[in-house]
Order: C-alpha cells, then sequence, then structure tokens
C-alpha cells in the first residue's frame, strides 16, 4: 500500500516494520520477569519460549478485565561446557534491519543467548550491558570487495565504538583487505566470513 511505499530498501524506516509484521501486536519480550500489555476483550493463546534451550509452551487465555498469566519455562536440554553464541545480531543501524536497537537489546535479553555480538553492517554498535544477561560484544559486518562485486562479506568482532571505520580498497588482495580489518580490531580480533554472495556476471 502507499504506506509501505514510503520504506523503499535501503531507506528503512528506524522504528516501523517497513512490511508492516508490527502493525498488529504479536510479540512482546518478557525482560525482568514481568510485562504488562494492553489487550482489547477476548480470547488469546499466548505462547512464552525463551530460545531453542528452553521448552515453548502456551496457554488458552479469556481477557476481560485485568487478567494475569504465568508461565515458568523448563529447560529443555544441558549443555555443560558450552556457551550459545550469536555471532551477527543486526539492529536498525545496519541497513538490513528494521529493529530498533533497544527492542533488540530486550531480544538478545530474553532469547537464551550467553553472547551476542552485533556486527551491524558497516557499523559498529554499542548496546547497554544487561544485568545478569548474556554478554554483548560490538563488531562490524563488512564487505570484501574483489575484480567482481560482492565476493562475500565478512564479520570482525571485537571492535571498539572509536575505531575509525575506513574500507578497504577493492583493488586489495583479500588477504590485505583481512589484514586491514584485524589491525582496526585489534590483535585479539576475531575475522569470520558471514556469507557468500553470487556476483551478476
Amino acid at each position: 500500500d502507499a504506506e509501505d511505499k514510503r520504506f523503499a530498501l535501503g531507506r528503512r524506516n528506524p522504528v516501523t516494520d517497513p512490511t508492516g509484521r508490527d502493525k498488529i501486536l504479536h510479540t512482546f519480550h518478557v525482560v525482568d520477569g514481568k510485562a504488562t500489555i494492553q489487550l482489547d476483550e477476548g480470547s488469546y493463546r499466548l505462547v512464552a519460549y525463551r530460545g531453542i534451550s528452553y521448552d515453548a509452551i502456551s496457554q488458552e487465555v479469556e481477557v476481560s478485565e485485568d487478567t494475569e498469566v504465568k508461565f515458568v519455562l523448563k529447560r529443555a536440554f544441558e549443555t555443560p561446557g558450552q556457551v550459545a553464541v550469536d555471532f551477527s545480531v543486526h539492529t536498525a543501524n545496519s541497513i538490513d534491519s528494521w529493529v530498533p536497537v533497544g527492542i533488540r537489546r530486550q531480544d538478545i535479553a530474553t532469547s537464551g543467548l550467553d553472547v551476542a555480538v552485533v556486527t551491524d553492517l558497516h557499523k559498529v554498535t554499542v548496546l547497554e550491558p544487561i544485568d545478569g544477561g548474556p554478554l554483548l560484544i560490538p563488531g562490524i559486518e563488512v564487505d570484501l570487495n574483489g575484480k567482481k562485486p560482492g565476493i562475500g562479506r565478512m564479520v570482525v568482532w571485537p571492535m571498539s565504538p572509536d575505531a575509525k571505520i575506513e574500507k578497504s580498497s577493492s583493488d586489495d588482495a583479500i588477504a590485505l583487505q583481512m589484514a586491514h580489518w584485524r589491525k582496526l580490531g585489534g590483535e585479539d580480533a576475531i575475522l569470520h566470513q558471514h556469507r557468500n554472495q553470487v556476483a551478476n556476471p
């Protein structure tokens, strides 16, 4: 519709999902054990989940006036000696994500993750620490350029928010480009390929 046409690819609204998926409330985060939302009276099916390591459970609820619903999520399996990590989390600071920074932080806090690496495209985003929650590591996603465009992308972390982000030359060999980003990230920087892209012939 006309409203959606305002949000062309590459000009994403930083607050609203451009496809309109969030015009009707369908998801909310329970960060500190409690949440309050407003719903019209009627019947609802509420589903609670916290990542893949917890069992999802649901309840059929009849909402009239103030209605309280309780969920207790149980761990589905144990992973001793292991951590759950997402190495590529994007916010609305990235051209390919619509999720506002604050909402993404809530999403990470309730995801069941132990570590989340925030890797917005061509920008370092630092989220506020989550008390008792996942470790948040700032990083960046960058293009690897070659003689043909679209050779792929790479994630670099950790990255200092004060780092002066300068793209490496497309004429540089891939090894030189990787060395360029390792220098920006510091001697402890970790680089890994994010995805391959198919170049147009």
